[in-house]
């Protein structure tokens, strides 16, 4: 039994996480043989799952245990919803809103790739202004207004890759704001958000494959 005490819910997971793939990498235990048990309830393990997917952590909650708006195949669309209304109301998104859509299915679940980028809009936002922004809230300025051409022509290999998730969901969010804009219902907002990224090939793919990646897309 290891007992351990942490300062914030996010120290928590991240060491549940590390856990979870040492054990997986180094001592080589399955994914199906571990599991997180919360004595919260739903909302906690939704919380739990949510962050454990982001970091690369496969995960497979049973349906009955969340409620809709938290399964791990709806809470990006509800969050990319939200980004919508924020943009058709002319406001900005926020740096912690922007990195949890550009982390997810609907950007790419590789943190780094995203880190990269922001740290090219940061370091070119320290050259033309002299201002030093939080990277997070530089990707949240590119998801609203676009990414700068110049970011774009400057930009290395890898940070490219994630400037490039940058442009393509900015302009899906916006292009659903425009949407909303103009009456569009609902259900034809989340349709446009949910076709206009490569996740629904990708969820096919995995379901129609084999072993633990096809049980968790069906």
């Amino acid at each position: 039994l290891l007992v351990a005490e942490f300062d914030s819910a996010g120290d928590e997971v991240a060491h549940v996480a590390e856990y979870l793939r040492r054990a997986h990498l180094d001592e080589g235990w399955g994914w199906a043989e571990m599991a997180v048990v919360s004595r919260s309830g739903g909302g906690e393990l939704a919380r739990v799952g949510r962050a454990l997917g982001a970091v690369g952590v496969p995960v497979d909650l049973a349906g009955d245990d969340l409620a809709l708006a938290d399964e791990v195949a709806v809470r990006p669309l509800l969050d990319a919803a939200e980004a919508v209304l924020t943009l058709a109301h002319g406001a900005e998104l926020g740096g912690e809103q922007a990195l949890r859509l550009l982390c997810s299915p609907l950007g790419t679940t590789d943190v780094l790739t995203i880190r990269r980028a922001g740290k090219q809009l940061r370091l070119l936002a320290q050259q033309e202004s002299g201002q030093d922004q939080s990277s997070d809230d530089l990707l949240a300025q590119a998801i609203t207004h676009g990414v700068w051409p110049q970011a774009t022509a400057a930009s290395s290999s890898p940070a490219a890759e994630g400037l490039d998730v940058v442009a393509q969901l900015g302009a899906l969010l916006r292009a659903g704001a425009g949407a909303v804009a103009e009456g569009a219902p609902a259900a034809e907002v989340l349709w446009r958000l949910w076709s206009g990224t490569a996740w629904p090939p990708r969820l096919r793919a995995e379901a129609l494959g084999w072993g633990e990646g096809s049980a968790r897309a069906n």
